[in-house]
């Protein structure tokens, strides 16, 4: 694969837009659950600042998977 022409077209293919997306909402959601532990219930400010970041995160990951399907066009082997 790394000698022939698609690693080229990386940008048109759907495995590339979902493992990023993945990547990214990973990386911002594992602080919250590592910082969860430590704060308690009583904390609302911590308690809405986790559920906006949620909120954005899921409403960025599920939108990047509709582009994703609707951008790239399936592959034919």
């Amino acid at each position: 694969m790394l000698q022939s022409e698609t690693i080229l077209s990386f940008y048109k293919s759907i495995n590339f837009y979902i493992s990023s997306t993945i990547l990214i909402w990973w990386l911002v959601i594992t602080p919250l659950v590592f910082f969860q532990i430590y704060f308690l219930n009583v904390d609302w400010s911590f308690i809405i600042l986790r559920w906006q970041i949620y909120l954005f995160m899921n409403i960025f990951m599920y939108s990047s998977f509709t582009i994703a399907l609707i951008w790239c066009k399936p592959q034919n082997d």
